[in-house]
């Protein structure tokens, strides 16, 4: 009842259940929630763990046959397999009437996003993969220029500029006519210490963009760096 009309400081209380290896191995493994984005599910002896691409790992606890509950998220996650169905779903469910909000197929394990080719250190073999899911879904926002730039951005805000830099060389791969892409990777590069990438690209994106003032100063700085005797 309280759960039904939302009641203001009412926390749903589980019973936790005692998990088993042989049912744990059954539903970890990777579930797709989007084009460029996926789950993965794991266990480290009797305990399952759910982690996202860009977040730590938490721990779900069992509460019924199939269905798991983490502390940092109220609605339940449920494993499901279809009568002739052989992929496993991982089912997200609403919080207070148990209805299916989201489903997530899970992957084989020759099944790749393009972004674990930027994991994986295959820049190239990234461009190749955003290059097909932008040529078969040119709306999907996996691989709008800006989206690919905020991603970025948010790689190298906590600390995985090789990871942002690889991002962005995808991005000026996808739209090369784009003044920003390359000041994007420029500034990646020179976080990693791509000292003469750094320059080369920013003198791509000043090329552009002659209004690019930050583009023009680090340009000077980098240029009288090189012109400077050891």
């Amino acid at each position: 009842m309280a759960r039904a009309y939302d009641w203001e400081g009412y926390i749903p209380t589980y019973t936790k259940l005692e998990n088993d290896i042989a049912s744990l191995q059954k539903v970890s493994g990777r579930y797709r929630t989007g084009s460029d984005a996926f789950v993965t599910v794991s266990h480290k002896g009797t305990r399952l763990f759910k982690q996202t691409m860009e977040d730590e790992a938490v721990e779900i606890f069992r509460i019924s046959d199939s269905t798991f509950i983490s502390r940092e998220d109220a609605r339940p996650i449920q494993f499901k397999q279809a009568v002739g169905d052989s992929a496993a779903r991982m089912l997200r469910l609403n919080e207070n009437d148990g209805s299916v909000e989201n489903g997530y197929p899970r992957m084989t394990d020759e099944e790749h996003i393009p972004f674990e080719f930027v994991l994986a250190g295959k820049p190239d073999e990234a461009v190749a993969a955003y290059r097909t899911l932008k040529s078969a879904a040119p709306e999907d926002e996996a691989v709008h220029e800006g989206r690919l730039n905020d991603f970025g951005y948010s790689l190298m805000a906590t600390g995985k500029t090789v990871l942002a830099r690889d991002i962005f060389y995808v991005n000026m791969h996808l739209y090369p006519t784009s003044s920003n892409v390359y000041d994007s990777y420029a500034e990646a590069c020179l976080k990693n210490g791509e000292e003469e990438l750094a320059l080369v690209n920013y003198k791509k994106s000043f090329a552009m963009d002659p209004n690019n003032s930050n583009a023009a100063r680090v340009i000077k700085e980098l240029e009288g760096k090189k012109s400077r005797p050891e």
